[in-house]
């Protein structure tokens, strides 16, 4: 298609490729924070910081594309792990995420990437404003460690009195605009968004003792995980778009009808398949591959 000035709306006016080997981000509190004293390491005579949880992404590749049109974002990851900083070795809470399989490289060679995602305004193959993919290709494995998951928690809970009346004014504000706008005016503000999510969904490990690296555990397999996005269609050629300031005002004040519930909402379709639950006995060798249990 043509844009208004004569450029095709996939041209790409600006480019930007990325490649990063590892990138980590690490959650760092005081000593002096009271959940800090709940770590098993001796507390220090001087003022210090406490390093609670490292997030670390390895071999992040990223495309971005100014268009015409819009953006467009594709990119891919290798691996995502979280890690208990205050964990000791041979911990089971030491790994919080991981992926089920560790290896990032098979024989020197970079294994392929397990996260794949792509973002797309105004994409010239669907008749939608935005369109999202993501698909991860091998599960994840989550350990359920509370201890971790309370102090992060803490770190973030900083919000203040004040601050949490802003807020919920704010929430406020916003639903008594919603309940304003009238049937018409929000769906010609509307944006239509096609979405499609393919997940080897993760592994929930529950652990009866984290301290314990023989301790019989209980696993959640979660399965396969697809959802995808019923795009209603447009009731022209004319692909649909968000409506302008002024569009809207002109919008005469109407109700909704039975005829018409469908285009107020987004529908999606899920599918959920291969959910298993496995209680595996203590001193068993669940993480070897070859290991099978009673489900």
């Amino acid at each position: 298609s043509e844009t208004s000035k004569g450029f095709s709306a996939e041209a790409v006016q600006h480019e930007v490729i990325a490649h990063l080997d590892e990138l980590s981000f690490i959650l760092v509190e005081s000593s002096e924070h009271p959940l800090a004293h709940q770590s098993a390491e001796p507390a220090s005579a001087e003022p210090a910081h406490v390093q609670l949880a490292r997030l670390t992404l390895s071999h992040l590749s990223t495309h971005l594309e100014r268009r015409a049109a819009g953006y467009r974002i594709s990119g891919s990851l290798a691996a995502l792990e979280v890690v208990d900083c205050q964990s000791p070795a041979g911990h089971l809470g030491g790994a919080l995420v991981r992926p089920l399989a560790s290896e990032l490289r098979n024989g020197g060679a970079q294994a392929a990437p397990q996260w794949m995602f792509k973002y797309v305004e105004r994409p010239s193959d669907q008749p939608v404003d935005c369109q999202v993919e993501l698909s991860v290709s091998s599960p994840l494995e989550v350990v359920c460690n509370v201890r971790l998951l309370l102090r992060i928690q803490g770190f973030f809970d900083v919000l203040g009195e004040t601050e949490r009346e802003e807020l919920a004014e704010l929430v406020r504000q916003q639903a008594r605009n919603l309940g304003a706008d009238t049937v018409d005016a929000v769906l010609a503000r509307r944006k239509t968004t096609a979405v499609r999510v393919q997940l080897a969904a993760p592994r929930l490990v529950m652990p009866y003792d984290l301290a314990d690296p023989q301790t019989s555990v209980l696993i959640i397999d979660m399965g396969a995980i697809t959802l995808t996005s019923v795009v209603q269609p447009a009731p022209s050629d004319v692909r649909p778009r968000a409506a302008t300031t002024e569009e809207l005002a002109s919008i005469p004040k109407r109700e909704a009808n039975e005829d018409e519930p469908d285009r107020l909402y987004d529908c999606y379709a899920l599918r959920v398949h291969s959910i298993q639950v496995l209680l595996i006995p203590s001193g068993a060798p669940w993480r070897r591959p070859d290991f099978t249990a009673e489900r």
